[in-house]
């Protein structure tokens, strides 16, 4: 049984311009529960800093799901998604480095779009795609303009329409672009119910959401509402899965039940094979001994029962690999978070142990109830500043999801309090950019017609001006309130041999698109030769024509070969919320129905 109120968003006027300040913490937006069961508010992680209550009396059931992508000229964007129960999501967009979040840039209601309980988006080109988890539907969406029109829908594994949100088949769980094409990732349960479920189904769609092939995969359960259930890599998607069949009580329940079928897997896009890489019963079997055995990561409960099934994972460009696990202690709830450090080389290879125990919260005393608090093992990784973000419990007598940032061995700890609520789902922004450049597209031209191209090469190496605090010991002409935001690099090689002293060149790119965050500019950055600093060089872009110029000169202190960044200049700003009770949604002030408590069981897996 459900009601029904009609709650309106409080906007706290958060003016955030470009002006995100750059530093060694990645951005982050969260949803939390402040109120028991609801999710009901967001907040940011912005230069290292939290703002909570960016946006409060958010109601939708157990969640807003939230994600980060990129529009087809590289704008960063966010999507916050409501779950009513008793319509389509209501999905708001966000422009987080461009007008910010003190009203979305677009509002998708449940009549512009077929999809319950949004698990995952993904963006392609002009297209974002989302899959829903009550009908298994995915849908597609036109991003031109910012206007997120509604074109195509995929229902070839719903056997249970709308309005009714059980005892559909097949769940969908996971979404991911690769290569021109949209997999999605369906969990499959034969009763509809929760339970027991089926090997995964894995879909390739084209463009257009045609199916081009599908296949059985060996994971059961994934839990799409899990930040960080799993991750692409290359043409590898990586996956974590809770199991098959979960129990919440009994002592043994993981050792006889589900848990054997926890999973961590990966799969082959190019290919279409999947390979199990490690099993709860592969870890189980490292927990036999006394407990000062080597490599034993739990050995605290091996004579009692097994508290973790996979939930998350990340992979860093280095190849280390952290994985999120949590489950249920013995009747109780919301206690048992785990995340485990290894490598790909050791995953891969089974040498697991070689595992390593990172952060332990264990929660032996609090009970789950109905309308408490959902402790989910939520994960994600910024390459960009190398910084891992979790969420885990306290421990004993904390029982409220917080935030965790790991970086350079070192823990920040955000919680529950700060958050304004309990943490339930989290996504990094993403830093704008430009399209890829292709070497092809970019040409010179000089006064005299004396520098010509040798060769260029295309990099993503852009570390020297990625993340930093303070861009004035770095870049010549650039104080301390100012930030960059770098795109893509060039490495390039000039003849200039016959060319007078002093000669300018100018560079052309061609197929150049891109969007300017909030009061930024393009600039050209590169070293003169044997410099430590860079220095800046002002760069036109023409929308129109989708060409950006700039020139360098003189063309002698800089080349023969030279690193060329492309990126946006713009000032500092901080996060200023104004008091509660501030601006309003600014048209976005549809309230969201307020579902019922749910069953315990649905409640715990997160299903909801």
């Amino acid at each position: 049984m459900r009601a029904s109120k009609r709650l309106s968003a409080i906007i706290l006027a958060l003016l955030l311009c470009v002006a995100l300040a750059a530093s060694a913490w990645a951005d982050v937006i969260y949803t939390a529960q402040g109120n028991g069961y609801y999710t009901d508010r967001f907040g940011l992680v912005l230069n290292g800093t939290l703002t909570s209550n960016v946006v409060t009396n958010m109601r939708g059931s157990t969640g807003a799901q939230v994600a980060s992508f990129r529009t087809a000229a590289g704008g960063a964007r966010v999507a916050v998604a409501q779950n009513t129960e008793t319509a389509p999501d209501t999905v708001w967009i966000y422009n987080p480095y461009g007008s910010g979040f003190t009203k979305p840039l677009k509002e998708i209601t449940p009549s512009d779009h077929p999809i319950w309980n949004v698990r995952a988006l993904a963006a392609q080109g002009k297209y974002l795609y989302t899959i829903g988890y009550e009908h298994a539907m995915v849908a597609r969406y036109d991003m031109t303009g910012d206007k997120y029109t509604h074109d195509k829908t995929y229902q070839g594994l719903t056997n249970i329409v709308p309005p009714v949100i059980e005892y559909n088949k097949f769940r969908g769980e996971g979404l991911v672009t690769y290569k021109g094409y949209v997999y999605g990732i369906f969990s499959s349960t034969p009763s509809g119910k929760y339970g027991p479920y089926n090997p995964s189904k894995l879909v390739k769609f084209d463009a257009d959401l045609n199916v081009v092939t599908s296949m059985d995969i060996n994971g059961r359960n994934m839990d799409g509402s899990t930040s960080g259930a799993y991750q692409l890599v290359g043409n590898k998607l990586y996956v974590a899965y809770i199991g098959g069949d979960q129990q919440t009580s009994g002592p043994t329940q993981n050792k006889v039940k589900g848990g054997t079928d926890s999973m961590v897997e990966v799969v082959d896009l190019d290919k279409m094979t999947a390979k199990v890489l490690v099993r709860n019963s592969d870890l189980m079997s490292l927990d036999q001994g006394d407990n000062e055995g080597e490599g034993q990561l739990f050995y605290d409960y091996y004579q009692d029962f097994w508290p973790y099934n996979f939930k998350s994972i990340a992979v860093t460009p280095t190849g280390d690999v952290y994985i999120g696990m949590n489950g249920w202690t013995d009747g109780k709830g919301g206690g048992s978070t785990a995340v485990i450090m290894t490598n790909l080389t050791d995953l891969e290879a089974g040498d697991f142990n070689k595992f390593r125990l990172m952060k332990n919260n264990y929660d032996d005393d609090y009970e789950f109830l109905s309308g408490g608090q959902y402790v989910g093992p939520s994960m994600g990784y910024d390459a960009g500043e190398s910084c891992l973000y979790f969420c885990a419990s306290k421990g004993n007598t904390d029982k409220y999801g917080h935030l965790y940032m790991y970086k350079n061995g070192a823990l920040t700890d955000y919680d529950n309090i700060e958050l304004g609520g309990s943490l339930n789902f989290m996504a990094m922004l993403l830093k704008p950019q430009s399209t890829p450049i292709s070497s092809g597209d970019v040409a010179v031209d000089s006064t005299t017609g004396m520098v010509t191209i040798a060769s260029i090469t295309i990099s993503d190496d852009m570390a020297e001006l990625s993340g930093k605090d303070d861009y004035s010991t770095l870049v010549n002409g650039v104080d301390a309130t100012k930030v960059i935001f770098p795109g893509q690099a060039m490495i390039v090689s000039l003849n200039h041999a016959g060319a007078p002293a002093g000669e300018s060149v100018t560079f052309t790119i061609s197929n150049f698109e891109s969007e300017l965050v909030s009061g930024g500019s393009f600039k050209a950055f590169i070293k003169k030769r044997g410099a430590e600093k860079f220095d800046m060089f002002d760069a036109e872009y023409d929308a129109n024509a989708k060409t950006l110029k700039f020139t360098i000169s003189p063309v002698e202190d800089y080349f023969s070969e030279g690193k060329v960044i492309i990126g946006q200049l713009a000032a500092k700003s901080n996060p200023d919320p104004t008091p509660e009770g501030g601006a309003s949604g600014g048209g976005c002030n549809g309230g969201f129905a307020l579902a019922a408590l749910l069953p315990l069981i649905a409640r715990r897996k997160g299903k909801k």
